[in-house]
C-alpha cells in the first residue's frame, strides 16, 4: 500500500441524504481530499437521493413485469452515477481515484439477483489500488453473484456493503449522516430529539429488526458477528454515535414517563384488545382466574379501531390506568448484574406504591402506581440520572 500502513485503512460511507445536490458532492470531495494524506480511505457511495425511486418509477412505466436481471442493472446505475461525480470532483483536485462497481465490485453475493445475501469480499484487490491510487472510491447496494450477474442488496444496501468492507479488512467504519448520529426521535420531526452517544451491536441489531431505519438489518447482522470499530457522524465530526462492545457500554438515558404506559384488565380475548387498541406494544401479560392484566405502551402510531363494538370499547377505555414509568435505556444489563442491583436497590428503598421491574438487555423499566407522588417520582428520577450516568464503563471495573 501506498505512503500509508493499514493501520489507516478506514471505510467511509456516505448515504442518499448527503449527496443530493452537486455542491454535496463537492463538499464531500474536499473532505476526502483533506484526508489522503491521513488514512487509506475506502469510499462507499449511495445513489443521490431520490434517485433509485426515479429509475424504478423510468423503467416500470416501460414494463411493470421486468425481469429481475434488467432491473438489478437498471437500479445499480444510480451508485454508478455517484461513483462518477464524486470522481470528476476528486480527479478536480488531483487525486488518483480508482472506481469499483458493478462488473468490478468486490463484493460477492448469493444467487438472488435482487435482494442479495453478501457471502464474500475480494479485500486482496483492493488493497493493491492503494498501489496506484489515492481514493478507492465503491458503488454500494451492488454485488456480484457466482454467475457473474449484477445483483443488488436491497433498500439501504448500501450500508452492507460499507459494512461488509470494513469486516473483511478490519478497518474502521465511519457513517455520514447529514444529523450527525443516532437520535432517540427523528430530530427533523421532534426538535426534543437526543443524540445517542454510544449503541451495542445488539442494541443496533434490535433496532433494526423492530423497523427503525438506523441501518440495513444485513449491516447489522455482519455488525454484529464481526464487531468492527463503527462510528455515525456528521462530516465536521463533532458529534456522533459510536457502536461497540456490549462490556464497553454505560447507561444513555434516565426519564421519568406518565402518560406513555397503561394498565388494563381485560377478560376477553386478548386479540380484541390490540384489535380495539391499533399498534400499541405489549410490555407484559399476567393471566389471572378471571382474566388477563395487560400492560402496554402507547406508541404514536397507536389509533382506536372504529370497527368495534362500542361497549367493549367503553369498557376497555373505562378499565384502563396509567403506571408511571421510569425509563433506564442503556446496553449490557445481562452482563452487567451489579448495575441492575443498584437500580432495584435505590427504587425499593423509597417504598414506592405498585413497584414492578421489567429487564432486558437494553432497558429497565420501572412501573409505579398513579398514586404516588409525583414531584418525588421525578426526584427520583434525577437522583438516578446524576447518579446512573457516572457509572464506570464496564472494561473499567474489571481491570
Amino acid at each position: 500500500m501506498s505512503k500509508l500502513l493499514a493501520d489507516n485503512l478506514v471505510v467511509k460511507k456516505f448515504g442518499g441524504s448527503m449527496l443530493s445536490t452537486m455542491e454535496d458532492f463537492e463538499i464531500i470531495a474536499e473532505h476526502l481530499a483533506l484526508h489522503r494524506h491521513t488514512y487509506n480511505q475506502v469510499v462507499v457511495l449511495s445513489a443521490p437521493f431520490g434517485k433509485t425511486n426515479d429509475l424504478l418509477d423510468e423503467i416500470c412505466k416501460i414494463n411493470p413485469q421486468i425481469s429481475a436481471t434488467a432491473l438489478s442493472l437498471m437500479l445499480s446505475t444510480g451508485e454508478q452515477y455517484s461513483l462518477s461525480l464524486m470522481g470528476a470532483f476528486l480527479e478536480a483536485q488531483g487525486l488518483s481515484v480508482a472506481y469499483l462497481g458493478q462488473w468490478n465490485i468486490p463484493i460477492l453475493t448469493t444467487t438472488d439477483i435482487i435482494d442479495s445475501v453478501v457471502t464474500g469480499v475480494q479485500t486482496e484487490s483492493i488493497l493493491n489500488l492503494f498501489n496506484q491510487h489515492d481514493v478507492i472510491l465503491v458503488a454500494g447496494f451492488q454485488g456480484l453473484t457466482p454467475n457473474n450477474e449484477i445483483s443488488t442488496l436491497g433498500r439501504g444496501g448500501s450500508d452492507t456493503t460499507a459494512c461488509a468492507l470494513a469486516c473483511a479488512l478490519k478497518a474502521p467504519c465511519i457513517f455520514y449522516k447529514d444529523v450527525g448520529g443516532i437520535y432517540t426521535k427523528d430530530p427533523a420531526k421532534d426538535p426534543l430529539a437526543q443524540l445517542i452517544s454510544s449503541l451495542s451491536y445488539e442494541q443496533v441489531l434490535e433496532l433494526s429488526a423492530s423497523g427503525a431505519r438506523v441501518i440495513h438489518q444485513q449491516a447489522a447482522n455482519l455488525m454484529c458477528l464481526y464487531q468492527p470499530t463503527v462510528f455515525f457522524t456528521n462530516l465536521s465530526e463533532n458529534q456522533g454515535t459510536s457502536i461497540c462492545n456490549i462490556y464497553q457500554m454505560k447507561i444513555n438515558s434516565v426519564e421519568f414517563s406518565k402518560d406513555k404506559y397503561f394498565e388494563v384488565f381485560f377478560e376477553k380475548n386478548l386479540n380484541d384488545l390490540t384489535n380495539i387498541l391499533k399498534n400499541i406494544e405489549i410490555i407484559s401479560i399476567k393471566s389471572l382466574s378471571n382474566g388477563y392484566k395487560v400492560l402496554f405502551k402507547l406508541i404514536k402510531a397507536t389509533r382506536i379501531s372504529v370497527d368495534v363494538d362500542n361497549r367493549l370499547l367503553t369498557e376497555v377505555l373505562s378499565m384502563m390506568y396509567p403506571r408511571y414509568c421510569i425509563e433506564i435505556f442503556g446496553a449490557g444489563f445481562h452482563a452487567w448484574p451489579e448495575i441492575k442491583s443498584k437500580i432495584l436497590l435505590k427504587i425499593s428503598n423509597l417504598d414506592l406504591n405498585s413497584l414492578e421491574l421489567v429487564f432486558d438487555n437494553f432497558k429497565v423499566l420501572a412501573f409505579l402506581g398513579d398514586n404516588n407522588d409525583e414531584p418525588a417520582l421525578k426526584a427520583l428520577t434525577q437522583l438516578l440520572k446524576s447518579d446512573l450516568m457516572d457509572e464506570p464503563r464496564k472494561e473499567e471495573m474489571l481491570l
